[in-house]
């Protein structure tokens, strides 16, 4: 198997979401649930880099929810993510778990 290209990032963020800081190196099997990736913390869309300097490590949901959000930095990528994971936690106790607010 070959080494991920940008490992060193990985490696640099312990293997933790910076956004949320799930850590994926607990087990196998937590390592699968969370899916760790390299971010763009400033899209590519946006004219963000490939430069380390603009790559994290996050987590599955984290990156799913920040999605191609303009952002300047981790903490306005963090704020997405909150706002979002807020208003999908509304939507999942309302309609999955019809629980009134």
């Amino acid at each position: 198997m070959k080494p991920d290209p940008r490992q060193h990032i990985y490696e640099r963020d312990n293997f933790t979401c910076r956004y949320c800081g799930w850590s994926g190196v607990t087990n196998f099997d937590q390592g699968l649930l969370g899916s760790l990736t390299i971010d763009h913390v400033v899209p590519k869309k946006h004219g963000g880099s490939e430069e380390d300097s603009n790559l994290v490590v996050a987590c599955h949901v984290c990156n799913m929810l920040k999605g191609q959000e303009k952002c300047s930095s981790i903490e306005n990528d963090r704020e997405i993510i909150a706002r979002k994971r807020a208003k999908y936690r509304t939507w999942f106790e309302n309609f999955v778990l019809k629980k009134p607010k």
